[in-house]
């Protein structure tokens, strides 16, 4: 319910934002007009917020990733023995990838990550090595991963946009 005066709030400060006639003022409203609509009619298991122990962690086996977020979240937790890379995209949102559980029969894991006002936390196995290839504009990805026998390589490439990608054990 909250969600719902939440949206129709947002919805009366872009109708009245629109009274306005300067062009910035009517995209500003339009912007919020299509946020509040969004907030009420998405599915109630929506999470806004994940933090890794904390959120609900949706585990699934699929080997390749292709994930676009858009003013969402992200919570999975990967359990497959065949993962070959794939593709994360997260505009304004966030969210955790947790990889460690996989046991990947692949040497070479190529993972391409784009984020855009919003930020990524990666959790990786301790036998995984990391080579980063990334583009940043006022962002970064900050590697905090301890290696042990590299079994995996794990390729990232990507850019950060006013955002961030954490890696960590």
């Amino acid at each position: 319910m909250a969600r719902i005066i939440f949206g129709i709030g947002l919805i009366l400060l872009g109708l009245s934002s629109l009274l306005g006639s300067w062009i910035f003022k009517i995209i500003f409203a339009a912007f919020l007009i299509v946020l509040g609509v969004k907030i009420i009619i998405s599915p109630n298991n929506t999470r806004w917020h994940c933090r890794y122990g904390t959120g609900v962690m949706n585990e699934c086996t699929q080997d390749t990733l292709d994930e676009t977020i858009v003013f969402g979240s992200l919570c999975k937790k990967i359990i497959s023995e065949h993962v070959k890379g794939g593709k994360i995209t997260i505009v304004f949102g966030g969210g955790v990838l947790d990889l460690r559980e996989v046991k990947s029969a692949e040497k070479n894991i190529d993972l391409e990550i784009t984020t855009v006002l919003g930020g990524l936390k990666l959790l990786v196995p301790h036998n995984w090595s990391i080579n980063i290839k990334n583009t940043s504009v006022l962002g970064g990805c900050d590697n905090r991963t301890r290696t042990e026998e590299a079994d995996v390589q794990l390729n990232i490439s990507g850019s950060t946009i006013l955002g961030g990608i954490q890696l960590m054990n």
